[in-house]
């Protein structure tokens, strides 16, 4: 055999050495599956279900994930990236980060990512009442605002229904200082205002206002 021959036959099995340790290597690369992440949203005090929270990430496009009426929520990452930072956030209420080590959730596929949001406004309900009779006020109209001297926040209206039943939401006021004023007003009978005060730790309860409305004597 000339030294041609053999150069080329050691040429050859070189080349299948490579190929097959390329095969081998290969075979075991780890692969990068997507990470399942899923989880429930609640109301902190009252431990209800919250439906319509947007779950949103500023380090990676999750798209729109949105809660269903029993709070839960799920979509896919991929396991390339190290962590990410998730945010749950509703109207009236505060919003909530959590940084997720996606390793550690690919390997506890059964971890239930959840989250607890404070309810950033205090709701009042009540029964608008005619103070003689008992009997409900249907359609009277609830004013309510906050204000702080000459500086008017947040302003709602809204009406009782055929009970004299109401229910009102205010946001959480910027300062301590800040009052809330509730109004009734309804036809024949004088305007009855009660002037409350909140301060931060009121945030996400809620509270009773009964309206006992004399007759209008005009």
């Amino acid at each position: 055999m000339f030294i041609s021959d053999i150069y080329e036959t050691m040429r050859k099995d070189g080349l299948i050495i490579l190929l097959l340790l390329f095969v081998v290597l290969s075979a075991c690369k780890p692969t990068f599956d997507d990470v399942f992440v899923y989880g429930l949203v609640q109301d902190k005090l009252s431990g209800k279900w919250l439906g319509k929270v947007v779950i949103s990430s500023d380090s990676i496009l999750i798209g729109n994930v949105i809660t269903g009426s029993d709070g839960y929520f799920a979509f896919t990452i991929p396991a390339t990236k190290k962590t990410i930072n998730l945010t749950a956030s509703k109207q009236n209420y505060e919003s909530v980060t959590q940084i997720l080590n996606v390793y550690e959730l690919s390997k506890n596929p059964n971890k239930s990512i959840d989250f607890q949001l404070l309810r950033a406004s205090i709701i009042y309900t009540g029964n608008v009442m005619d103070a003689d009779t008992q009997l409900p006020i249907p359609n009277a109209k609830i004013h309510a605002k906050i204000q702080n001297g000459s500086y008017i926040g947040a302003v709602e209206t809204v009406f009782t229904d055929s009970s004299g039943a109401y229910t009102i939401e205010l946001p959480k006021p910027k300062f301590e200082a800040w009052k809330y004023y509730i109004t009734a007003n309804a036809s024949g009978y004088d305007v009855q205002t009660y002037t409350l005060s909140h301060s931060q730790t009121d945030m996400g309860k809620d509270f009773v206002l009964n309206f006992y409305m004399q007759t209008n004597s005009n």
